[in-house]
């Protein structure tokens, strides 16, 4: 496609996992999964039939989370709770606090706008809505609902929901209460991400629009029905998404405060490297075979012959060029392998050997034959197919198992 078109003939694919934040970045969360077993406590074996695994959230990671409360909460209460927090500098979170999870180091930072920004450039009777948290809506009878209307959202006013332009995800589950030691009651929740677009009948009111940022229905305590308002982030048709450590590349200037890599690492990057080096090349050899197999092809219909009959180089030819090139250095240059391969008498594919001087294609009613089509292959500049030693050790391997298919009924033996 052209520069500053869409891509043609492209399938999108939804992003299920990683978050979106207000600058359009996407933000992943780094785990780690480690296998364990149960130990039977009389015989300090391992336990038959007891192995499982801890899924655990990767150390060294900071995360901004905010604490809010009702305007009426006494103050002495919410003094105690951030006090709390300042002199409790460590927590224990999550399961097994008592091995080596959980223990986390608390900040307090002053008060910072954590949601995304709203426009209000748009139509007063359009509402849309981002879904920052996991959404637990009920109906008029108090029973779970998946549908947020706006009477569900707790709104004042009438409308309806957008389905062609809102995207909702839907999950349930309970939480574990280890105070309790037991589960909670199952949530039928909207998944966090989800968004709500919303014709409401009049324009939103502030008590509405204050009741939206408050929190939208239960669970509100725990941290669920956080939304954000007309996002600015969804008022554009389209964004470029990019990655965190993207940013990071773009921005970092000073590169002497990173750590050497190790021995290791650089082995296993040279490793990749290489990998990824081979795989290109086997991509250039793969399609070099197919267009030297249509010129085999395109030989035995300008004579009008069978495949049966020997006819272009043999297995046997393409066997000398593959084992020459086994002796030659790998910085081997093109023209010494032009020379020695395609020119003068000594030449191993000589312009009137046998095999080499049979037609393969016509071009501007010139006659090509297998000769010609080899030494454009290694001669035509920076763009030649086999301009290296390793491409044409690959390559030849390739064309003896082309070439075997052909003369077939004399053992492809007829000009070896």
């Amino acid at each position: 496609s052209t520069l500053g078109e869409e891509p043609k003939a492209v399938q999108p694919k939804q992003l299920r996992g990683g978050y979106i934040n207000a600058n359009f970045q996407l933000q992943t969360i780094h785990r780690h999964f480690r296998m364990k077993s149960a130990i039977e406590p009389e015989s300090g074996r391992v336990a038959e039939s007891h192995l499982f695994g801890y899924e655990s959230i990767v150390a060294g990671q900071s995360y901004l989370a905010p604490v809010v409360a009702d305007e009426d909460i006494p103050p002495p209460l919410w003094q105690q709770l951030t006090t709390a927090l300042t002199e409790r500098q460590e927590l224990l979170l999550g399961c097994s606090r008592s091995a080596e999870y959980g223990r986390v180091a608390v900040t307090v930072w002053p008060e910072v706008e954590v949601l995304p920004t709203s426009v209000s450039d748009i139509d007063p009777t359009r509402l849309t809505l981002w879904c920052l948290s996991d959404l637990q809506l009920f109906d008029a009878m108090g029973q779970p609902t998946l549908t947020p209307d706006p009477q569900a959202l707790g709104l004042s006013v009438g409308g309806r929901v957008i389905w062609e332009r809102s995207f909702l995800r839907f999950r349930r589950y309970a939480n574990w209460n280890s105070y309790r030691n037991g589960f909670d009651r199952e949530r039928q929740v909207i998944q966090q991400g989800s968004v709500i677009l919303l014709q409401l009948d009049q324009a939103l009111s502030a008590a509405d629009r204050a009741h939206l940022e408050r929190g939208v229905g239960g669970g509100i305590e725990t941290g669920l029905g956080r939304v954000a308002i007309n996002p600015q982030l969804l008022n554009h048709k389209q964004q470029r998404l990019s990655s965190a450590q993207e940013q990071g590349k773009r921005s970092a200037t000073d590169t002497s405060k990173k750590p050497p890599k190790s021995p290791l690492i650089l082995w296993l990057e040279q490793q990749q490297q290489q990998e990824r080096d081979h795989a290109g090349l086997a991509a250039q050899v793969r399609s070099l075979a197919k267009a030297l197999d249509e010129r085999y092809q395109f030989a035995y219909r300008y004579k009008g012959l069978n495949r049966d009959v020997a006819l272009g180089p043999s297995a046997a030819q393409w066997g000398s060029i593959y084992e020459w090139a086994r002796n030659q250095p790998s910085d081997s240059t093109v023209d010494g392998i032009g020379d020695a391969l395609c020119r003068g008498d000594d030449a191993i594919c000589k312009p009137r050997a046998e095999g080499w001087q049979e037609v393969c294609d016509v071009t501007d009613e010139k006659t090509l034959t297998f000769h010609h089509w080899l030494q454009y292959q290694i001669m035509q500049g920076d763009s030649a197919a086999l301009n290296t030693i390793a491409l044409l050790r690959l390559f030849t391997r390739e064309a003896m198992r082309v070439a075997s298919q052909y003369g077939k009924q004399y053992g492809n033996a007829a000009h070896q």
